[in-house]
């Protein structure tokens, strides 16, 4: 992942017009989180602790994993990145609850 100022990345997320997620499910993600790295780890997988500090600020702010994963796409500017909802001319727009936020847009990302 390339680098990036996490806190710029924080402030997008807090603009995003999303479902957060309740305490309870945002306990479960982030238990989910550590099982993953964990798995990770025994395969020989790490994270940096850039990408570790992206992650936790995204539990923080209770970002449902499936709009974390395309967070974390669009800022790898992967081609699976979900970009449907960013309409052409720019405009954010919601739309229901698992795809209520567009992806973020991080400028120099």
């Amino acid at each position: 992942m390339m680098p990036l100022d996490v806190e710029a990345v924080r402030v997008e997320v807090r603009a995003l017009d999303y479902v957060r997620g309740t305490p309870d499910e945002a306990a479960d993600w982030r238990r989910a989180d550590a099982d993953a790295r964990h798995n990770n780890v025994i395969e020989g997988l790490e994270y940096s602790p850039v990408e570790d500090a992206l992650f936790d600020m995204l539990r923080d702010e209770a970002v449902p994993p499936d709009l974390a994963t395309q967070i974390v796409l669009k800022l790898m500017d992967h081609p699976d990145a979900d970009r449907s909802r960013v309409e052409d001319d720019g405009v954010r727009r919601p739309r229901g609850r698992a795809s209520q936020a567009e992806v973020l847009r991080v400028e120099g990302v």
